[in-house]
């Protein structure tokens, strides 16, 4: 062979092609991930002109949206420049779809970034702003491009179900190639999963739209997907008269990539039926419309194919040729899968030729090349199943996020009503008036900021937790502030109201602490700044700021052992006085009034122990196995109606593990549970 008589040693030349395959394919990955989409700077300028002239706020939008679907490919950041303008002037203008197209732009622009865990939350929201409008080709191009990421992401399921959710509204608007995209597509789908079947039904809805809108060159290619389909379930004679009518209708077409393929198909048919001479003239013929410069993985494979008739018919020379031809192809673009059968060719040509020697170093090389290829599919199927876990998930804090927001703005008109009927009330007392018309303005103020937030949650979830504080910091100091001045002014219903607006606000910080401590364990983003903390001090703080909540239900608070001179452990202070806030407040929740819990440090061996008692219902088996679970609610109850919202023992989990120490629980029904945190000390 050429290429093989330019290396005496086998050895040599193995190493060699290894070191080019490796280095060809570092290079094939960087131009793949760096590639850049010639931009079309005609249709650029056209929408720079137009922005710069006097057009319309809401058409402004559009065409920076435009710009940044055409910088998306080229200049991701400036993609993203753009797209951020076009939201801004949209949101501004109280332009929807403007605003859901400026979305649905960042999502496919955070995909070409490789931010992956980042895009459904962009097109989801794209898809309820453009419902909330009836826009039905915003939503049908929004569960495209959502299936396409889901198709990426090996989640062929997903992608189906929004394949078909695309098409059904797409069928009912105007004719649009896409259509046949996607029918192909789901067609495709069902092929490589072997649902034959299902496979021929999407591929016939194909043909018939392709049949109806009179595009040849769309039928030719959906008729190479039937034959495809036909081959695959053994009927070969119906697999040939389609892949016939595929080819003339491609030759009329000057379609030559689909002529290509429909004979390689043909050549790779007669193969199945041993019909070799036949198989060897199809093939043959379809490198005739390759152009020269053409690397794809179809010509390779054409190569091996030609390679391994002629093997079959011991002609060694044209199987060298062919090798020759498929080993230069492959160098350019090193496919694995095609790299380890033409490595067994190669295995197989040198064991006819008697090379026992170089048919040993390749079969060495095949073995090397399958483990490679079983990691990066492991790898793959790893990084699927950790996506769809991430979006399940994301999907799940999206919708309670949501749920939570609708319920504060309930509670807030709520609160609006009490505060209009003590204005009714006290419209003789100057004082009272001018405190609850500032607190009218302030809960309109704050009314306002949460619907403009609410639009931006599924987003920014990080930005509206901090957000939020604010104004219902604000809403807790004026209840304080109308109750003090009030005291003796307001009714005991207005103080119990009150009261309630008070505890709703205490509910929501706890709420919002959550979910920023979730979101930061999500994205793996806590800080642990670990320094010599005395646990003991952090005990006696924390008892004295509960005895408040424990004596509102009579619950009388134990601290035993928290005097003692225990070592000091390492440990960040402030996630400490987080996790052992939480059991303390859980233990008074839910023991019942006039009882008592028991707060105790314990030197055990090398490690130092918090331990909390309580004397309420306990916890049972089935919820011991749930506890430090996320968003799980016990069999028991608060005693008092307490808010509990399923986050806070799964947080303290995560904080005391990234802490070096462990927690659980012991319990049995009815008799109480204690909850144990336990340090390692210095």
């Amino acid at each position: 062979m050429v290429a093989l008589r330019k290396y005496q040693s086998g050895w040599l030349y193995l190493k060699l092609v290894k070191r080019q395959i490796a280095f060809l394919l570092s290079a094939f990955i960087l131009s793949a991930t760096t590639h850049v989409k010639a931009i079309d700077k005609y249709a650029v300028q056209n929408l720079l002109l137009k922005i710069s002239s006097n057009e319309p706020d809401t058409q402004k939008s559009l065409d920076y949206g435009n710009l940044a679907r055409h910088y998306k490919f080229s200049y991701p950041d400036s993609a993203l420049y753009f797209a951020n303008i076009a939201y801004k002037i949209a949101l501004k203008n109280k332009f929807i779809s403007g605003e859901a197209y400026a979305i649905k732009y960042m999502g496919e622009i955070y995909l070409e970034m490789n931010y992956p865990d980042t895009v459904p939350s962009f097109y989801y929201k794209a898809i309820q702003l453009f419902e909330s409008i009836h826009n039905s080709l915003g939503i049908a191009e929004t569960y495209f491009v959502l299936g396409s990421f889901h198709y990426q992401q090996g989640n062929y399921n997903e992608c189906i179900d929004l394949y078909n959710k695309s098409v059904t509204i797409y069928l009912k608007l105007s004719p649009t190639r896409r259509i046949h995209y996607i029918l192909n597509e789901l067609g495709s789908l069902c092929y490589y999963q072997g649902l034959y079947k299902e496979a021929e039904k999407y591929y016939a809805r194909a043909l018939a739209y392709d049949i109806r809108e009179k595009d040849t060159a769309m039928v030719a290619t959906t008729l190479n997907n039937i034959a495809l389909n036909f081959e695959k379930q053994g009927q070969n004679e119906k697999a040939y008269t389609y892949y016939k009518l595929a080819y003339k209708i491609g030759k009329i077409t000057h379609f030559n990539d689909l002529i290509t393929s429909v004979l390689a198909n043909i050549g790779k048919l007669h193969i199945n039926t041993r019909n070799y001479p036949m198989a060897e003239a199809a093939l043959i013929k379809s490198l005739q419309y390759f152009d020269s410069s053409n690397t794809s993985y179809e010509r390779i494979e054409i190569y091996e194919v030609l390679t391994d008739i002629y093997l079959k018919n011991k002609n060694l020379t044209k199987a060298s040729s062919y090798l020759d031809s498929a080993a230069a192809v492959l160098l350019i673009n090193p496919l694995p899968d095609l790299k380890k059968k033409l490595m067994s060719l190669y295995a197989n040509y040198f064991e006819q030729k008697g090379d026992l020697f170089h048919a040993l170093l390749c079969e060495k090389e095949i073995v090397t090349i399958t483990d490679s290829i079983e990691k990066i599919n492991k790898s793959k199927m790893v990084k699927a199943t950790e996506l769809r876990s991430i979006l399940k998930s994301r999907e799940s804090e999206i919708k309670k996020l949501s749920i939570t927001n609708q319920e504060q703005q309930e509670q807030l008109k709520q609160g609006k009503i009490s505060l209009i009927f003590l204005l009714i009330m006290a419209l003789g007392i100057t004082a009272i008036t001018i405190i609850l018309y500032v607190s009218y303005r302030s809960k309109s103020q704050i009314n306002k900021k949460l619907e403009e937030l609410n639009k931006e949650r599924n987003t920014l979830m990080g930005m509206v937790s901090h957000d939020l504080k604010a104004p219902l910091a604000s809403i807790h100091s004026l209840s304080e502030l109308i109750e003090s001045d009030g005291l003796n002014k307001l009714s005991e219903e207005q103080l119990v109201y009150n009261q309630y607006i008070r505890q709703i606000v205490d509910n929501s910080f706890e709420m919002i602490n959550n979910v920023m401590d979730l979101s930061r364990v999500y994205d793996k983003n806590i800080q642990v700044n670990k320094t010599k903390v005395n646990l003991a001090v952090i005990i006696k703080t924390l008892i004295q700021s509960h005895r408040f909540q424990a004596a509102k239900k009579g619950i009388t608070l134990i601290g035993e052992n928290i005097d003692q001179n225990f070592e000091f452990i390492l440990a960040d202070q402030m996630h400490l006085k987080r996790i052992a806030e939480n059991p303390i407040s859980n233990a008074i929740k839910f023991s019942p009034p006039n009882g008592k819990v028991i707060i105790s440090l314990h030197r055990i061996r090398d490690s130092l122990e918090l331990h909390v008692k309580d004397d309420g219902p306990g916890i049972s088996k089935t919820d011991q196995l749930n506890l430090f679970k996320k968003y799980q609610r016990l069999s028991a109850s608060p005693t008092a109606n307490e808010s509990s919202n399923g986050l806070g023992l799964y947080i303290v989990k995560k904080l005391t593990e990234l802490n070096g120490g462990k927690v659980w629980c012991e319990s049995e029904p009815l008799s109480g549970a204690t909850f144990k945190v336990s340090f390692p000390i210095n």
